[in-house]
């Protein structure tokens, strides 16, 4: 009887307490994580939703628009003091930021000026033989800034516009330049020494493709740029395309980019492709089935395909398959 009475005495000795200071203070701070951790899914899950909502807003914002009518305001156009003696312009061109423009005159001056005020930055002779004048200019495929100028002794003169970005004292500057990847002197395109009428350019690589016409005689040049390892000097080779000449005059001449075909738009509708690898004319292409007549031809971004305009209104997109 004695041993029982001492076992229920040790058992209730040894019986836990759950209600010490200690697991209380556990159990508050428990209660107050798991407040914590509900407001806290609460507001992140609110914070999407919102989110969401407002790129439903901003979506609206851009769409909406192409749906209404689009509104055009007439500036007063500039009339800068230096235009009076720029001569007539050859070459328009602007900047990706439309901060800054060149403008290539008759007088073979190249003059940057800005776009929002029309003040001259900057005005570089271009350094063209004496006696010599610029007859045409070809642009190569759309988004470089590179062209070549045809003069009428025969030569070529490649140029690039670029701009130089720095911030002196914090403040954003744009500083034009004109360089000459492949030299200031002139190239010898035609060698009886005609005017280029119509110019072509297309760098692919380290390798520069430079096509001319004077009436029906195309004159095409290979130039490859080859850098010494050693000394860090460039050199040129050339390589003249003996091509088909044509019976036509060539209104219009474009290269393309993988130096496989040469375009010239000649006659009234058709245009001439020539195979740059194997030399020869690959054929004759009517772009018109009209009465109409090309008067404009451009390559679209990328230089593969080509933008025909005709007489009559309309535009043709043309690609060799």
């Amino acid at each position: 009887m004695n041993d029982i009475e001492t076992m229920s005495a040790n058992s209730d000795v040894q019986r836990l307490d759950f209600n010490t200071p200690a697991l209380q203070r556990k159990r508050r701070i428990r209660a107050l994580k798991d407040n914590l951790a509900r407001w806290y899914v609460s507001i992140g899950g609110l914070a999407v939703l919102g989110a969401i909502t407002l790129i439903f807003f901003y979506l609206a914002q851009v769409v909406v628009p192409m749906f209404q009518g689009a509104e055009l305001e007439a500036r007063d156009a500039q009339q800068p003091a230096w235009l009076a003696d720029a001569g007539e312009p050859l070459l328009l061109a602007m900047e990706e930021q439309n901060q800054v423009a060149m403008r290539l005159g008759s007088d073979g001056q190249v003059r940057f000026f800005s776009v929002q005020t029309g003040e001259p930055l900057r005005s570089i002779e271009l350094p063209l033989p004496t006696d010599s004048r610029i007859v045409s200019v070809g642009q190569d495929t759309p988004g470089n800034r590179r062209f070549v100028l045809g003069l009428d002794n025969g030569q070529v003169l490649v140029a690039e516009h670029n701009y130089k970005i720095s911030y002196p004292d914090g403040k954003k500057t744009i500083t034009p330049q004109l360089d000459y990847p492949f030299g200031e002197a002139p190239m010898d395109l035609d060698p009886q020494g005609r005017p280029i009428a119509h110019a072509a350019i297309s760098l692919n690589g380290k390798t520069l493709m430079v096509a001319g016409a004077t009436d029906g005689a195309l004159q095409a040049l290979r130039i490859s740029a080859t850098e010494n390892l050693l000394t860090g000097e460039t050199s040129l080779e050339q390589e003249r395309l003996e091509l088909p000449q044509l019976s036509e005059p060539i209104k219009a001449l474009r290269i393309d980019p993988r130096h496989m075909w040469l375009f010239a738009v000649s006659g009234r509708a058709s245009v001439d492709v020539f195979d740059l690898r194997r030399k020869h004319l690959n054929g004759r292409y009517k772009l018109l089935n009209g009465k109409g007549e090309i008067t404009t031809v451009a390559s679209l971004l990328g230089g593969i395909s080509l933008m025909v305009g005709d007489s009559a209104g309309g535009i043709g997109q043309w690609f060799m398959v």
